[in-house]
């Protein structure tokens, strides 16, 4: 009931009207405070039929409440809302996708933001099964992470002659073009895992060298020229060097050349 003083009162037969406390908090849900929920009910409970001289009175009593759950019963409330969204995905998504659910196709796309740039990551491979799945474990969560906008290829050369890793990655880029509107091309050799979530992912306003620092050269570049390993693109200066040169058989000499260009 309300009074002309503005305050919401709370009333019994035993006792006088008091004011209330109105207590403001950030709007959340079951997915963002899974434990509130989940114990919200049973707290309730505890607490109905009681009355509360004011609000530290309030707080000591549900502090005393929440008190009383066990680890085990915090882990358990989380087990189940991991569970819950994983069957919502496995339902919608082929098996053969659970390892990344959320990625379709190779490719993502945040919902929170407007990406700037459509990035497609292109990986020469040949024989390589063992590192390519370390890769992916390792690129996808960095890349989902920046929010970025983005379409992963893994780009293999036929048949069983030498490889040519330079004609693989103009291969790769004519075809990958032909899909869909991208800004940004990131060849990615299969070999190379990022050490660090700051490495960006995006392309600057010229091509960029991405792995200038890799732990088994001691961080530091073995010649200036090197360009090889992770290197991004923007698709202009892709266009405007000519990619990558098709004369290179075998190991090398491919991304010296382009260093030159």
């Amino acid at each position: 009931m309300a009074f002309s003083d503005g305050h919401e009162y709370v009333c019994d037969l035993k006792r006088s009207c008091r004011p209330s406390v109105k207590i403001s908090h950030a709007a959340y849900s079951p997915d963002l405070a899974p434990f509130d929920f989940a114990i919200f009910v049973r707290r309730k409970n505890d607490k109905r039929g009681n009355f509360y001289e004011d609000l530290l009175d309030i707080r000591l009593a549900v502090r005393t409440t929440v008190a009383r759950y066990k680890k085990e019963c915090n882990g358990q409330i989380f087990k189940q809302w991991v569970e819950r969204h994983q069957g919502r995905l496995e339902h919608s998504l082929p098996q053969d996708n659970l390892e990344f659910p959320f990625v379709i196709n190779g490719k993502w796309k945040p919902a929170s933001c407007n990406p700037v740039q459509h990035v497609a990551v292109i990986i020469p491979f040949r024989n390589r099964e063992e590192h390519i799945n370390i890769l992916l474990k390792s690129i996808i969560p960095i890349l989902v992470k920046q929010k970025v906008l983005f379409q992963i290829f893994v780009a293999e050369q036929y048949g069983n002659q030498t490889f040519n890793k330079g004609r693989v990655m103009n291969a790769a880029f004519l075809e990958v073009s032909k899909m869909s509107d991208f800004d940004c091309f990131i060849f990615h050799d299969v070999d190379l895992i990022p050490e660090d979530d700051r490495i960006i992912y995006l392309c600057d306003d010229r091509p960029k060298h991405m792995s200038h620092s890799v732990d088994i050269l001691e961080y530091k570049l073995p010649y200036q020229c090197l360009v090889g390993g992770v290197i991004a693109f923007p698709q202009a200066d892709f266009i405007a060097l000519n990619g990558y040169s098709n004369l290179y058989w075998g190991w090398g000499a491919e991304d010296d050349d382009m260093s030159y260009r």
